[in-house]
């Protein structure tokens, strides 16, 4: 009896499993030497399109992949106070690799960005592209770029007199929970952990 039990269990959580979405993503090669730290440059935009929250999340992005990535606004600082930046906003890659002593630098780049939303993001849609290139080389190591929308869900309306404390929605084993995101800040987090997932991992020890 000890044994039927075990095995219907077993059965029972394979099924879980096999209910279950599990994206998978193949890395993007890097065209060199993988690196062992990176910085973060400001957002490149030129049309003006986006916030500079865009960028949240990039760094700790990077240091999931295994990468010695700056802190966002530190890196951010030294890139200016290192005189890094040049006048037409186009970077300095001796001065990164000498000054800051970083192997490379990530570049963000907004070819698209809309967002719509009052007190909480409603709707946004996107085309970026993330490019890797070593210091001082300038050589492009990788490159990522994804073009989306995103709407808040249907039945997900923000509900001022919510409580901190109240018990969240429960979704059955199997059921993909919708993308949630309050500001472009938690989206642009969302984007550059779905970007780095395609990044190989870093070499830092």
């Amino acid at each position: 009896m000890v044994s039927s039990r075990s095995s219907c269990a077993l059965a029972l959580l394979a099924l879980a499993l096999a209910s279950c979405h599990v994206e998978r993503v193949r890395p993007v090669p890097f065209a060199g030497p993988a690196p062992r730290s990176v910085v973060v440059a400001p957002l490149l935009d030129p049309q003006g399109m986006a916030p500079a929250s865009l960028l949240t999340g990039a760094d700790t992005a990077l240091r999931g992949r295994g990468f010695r990535a700056l802190p966002l606004d530190t890196g951010l600082d030294l890139l200016r106070g290192q005189e890094a930046l040049r006048p037409d906003g186009s970077i300095d890659l001796r001065a990164v690799a000498q000054r800051l002593d970083v192997e490379s630098v990530l570049l963000v780049e907004v070819e698209h960005f809309e967002a719509h939303g009052d007190r909480r993001l409603e709707s946004a849609s996107w085309k970026l592209r993330w490019r890797l290139v070593a210091a001082p080389s300038g050589g492009e190591l990788w490159r990522h770029e994804d073009r989306g929308t995103w709407f808040r869900p249907a039945g997900d309306a923000f509900d001022p007199t919510a409580r901190p404390n109240d018990d969240p929605q429960v979704a059955m084993i199997g059921e993909r929970a919708p993308a949630d995101h309050a500001t472009v800040a938690e989206l642009a987090a969302s984007l550059h952990l779905g970007a780095m997932a395609r990044m190989p991992r870093g070499a830092a020890r």
